[in-house]
């Protein structure tokens, strides 16, 4: 009991850290021009004379014509003009060159403010417990290769700091898309960037050749389950991705879905937070971003519930593509998220959390030219509320205040204060 305290202890201290968001971050980045960009030339070298060689500025615009070709679908249907991108070397390789990094980097912002749902898979995991990982509509491992650093590095502070040897359990990733070879292209990068390490020697991999809705059906228990862009690559969300989701939803502890930040994907997962929510009722946590559980206030409307996370892509190469495609901004990552937990997970921390506190869901908006004026959206049940911000006060998409601070009729009503979720 005692170590199983200190153990408890431990991961929330590692998981609390500035300094390991920080190391995780670091160790990503650098990994993006060290490992990332050699892999992608030396995986698809159109001739022998390639391999072994550094990633140079020819190399980059060599891959940039498909990239922008890439871009473009992503922006304009992706259905209509290039189906079934990843049959295709090229479009895989500039796809892992360039949209990976980018997508994994949500997937590790998400991971490292979700200490609550983690704390508990990491004290398993620690005790030697098999955990059992899915990554749906998986692509090249953009969320598993997330997840991996962020194990990673775990376990190394974890080891340093937990005086007893302990054992570590087997990680089993199920890598499930209808693409196969993009699967093993994803797997030879984990191998390339993780060899040695001890993630590696406790990882099993399964491939499922398959489409993500039917893997759902067949009932097994998850720890984690991510889904990356799925809700976005399908060009419509249909009844039979509605009751996939809600026949795998009971077996799986934890469901991280991550999208693009577009108005179409937020209100799919706003429909899938509401489904979840009438059909398994109590059984349903919400980890993030919600604090309440009642109707969302931006399910219709001119808003919809997305966040911009400051988060500056450090590779050299990342910001080399992002100016080649005519993109401004690298220094924010923008997306649309939910995490949820099952009937297993019997926490209620957001529950208590949102008796006092608010999320701001919109940036500041101008109420007229002069601009002098503004004010942002607080996600209140059914209904946005709208807080006017007073002289230099700033308030931004995702902040979490406390609702006495804004209250006119309290006594205590003070500037309020912004916090990241954690």
């Amino acid at each position: 009991m005692e170590q199983d305290a200190l153990r408890t202890k431990l991961i929330r201290e590692i998981l609390t850290d500035p300094l390991f968001t920080d190391r995780v971050l670091h160790r990503y980045f650098k990994w993006i021009d060290k490992t990332l960009a050699p892999f992608v030339k030396d995986h698809f070298a159109p001739n022998k004379s390639w391999v072994g060689k550094p990633f140079t500025r020819e190399d980059a615009m060599f891959f940039m014509t498909s990239l922008r070709d890439l871009s473009r679908t992503f922006t304009t249907g992706r259905e209509r003009t290039l189906p079934r991108y990843f049959e295709q070397k090229k479009y895989r390789s500039s796809y892992m060159l360039f949209f990976l990094p980018l997508h994994a980097s949500k997937f590790i912002s998400v991971l490292l403010s979700g200490h609550e749902p983690m704390e508990s898979l990491l004290f398993d995991w620690t005790r030697g417990e098999k955990i059992v990982l899915g990554d749906f509509g998986s692509g090249p491992l953009t969320a598993s290769i997330a997840l991996h650093f962020y194990l990673s590095e775990f376990e190394k502070e974890f080891r340093q700091k937990f005086s007893e040897p302990f054992p570590l359990g087997e990680l089993e990733w199920n890598l499930v898309d209808l693409d196969k070879t993009v699967i093993e292209d994803g797997l030879a990068l984990v191998r390339a960037s993780f060899k040695e390490e001890i993630i590696l020697k406790r990882s099993k991999y399964i491939v499922r050749r398959e489409n993500w809705g039917a893997a759902l059906t067949d009932r097994k228990a998850y720890h984690l389950s991510m889904f990356g862009n799925v809700l976005n690559e399908a060009p419509q969300f249909r009844e039979a991705h509605e009751r996939a989701l809600l026949t795998g939803f009971p077996y799986h502890e934890r469901t991280l879905f991550v999208e693009p930040a577009t108005e179409n994907n937020s209100h799919r997962l706003i429909q899938v937070r509401q489904r979840m929510l009438e059909e398994f009722k109590g059984d349903v946590r919400i980890f993030g971003p919600c604090l309440h559980y009642e109707l969302c206030p931006l399910r219709s409307g001119r808003d919809w519930c997305h966040f911009s996370i400051p988060l500056e892509i450090e590779s050299k190469w990342y910001k080399f593509f992002t100016y080649g495609l005519h993109h401004t901004h690298f220094e924010w990552v923008k997306m649309s998220y939910l995490w949820l937990g099952n009937a297993k997970f019997k926490s209620t921390r957001n529950l208590e959390l949102a008796k006092e506190h608010t999320l701001v869901v919109s940036d500041p908006i101008f109420e007229n030219e002069s601009r002098k004026e503004s004010f942002v959206l607080l996600c209140e049940p059914e209904r946005a509320r709208k807080y006017r911000l007073g002289p230099g006060q700033k308030l931004h998409r995702g902040d979490v205040i406390t609702k006495i601070s804004i209250d006119p009729k309290s006594k205590n009503s003070t500037k309020p204060k912004s916090t990241r979720p954690a």
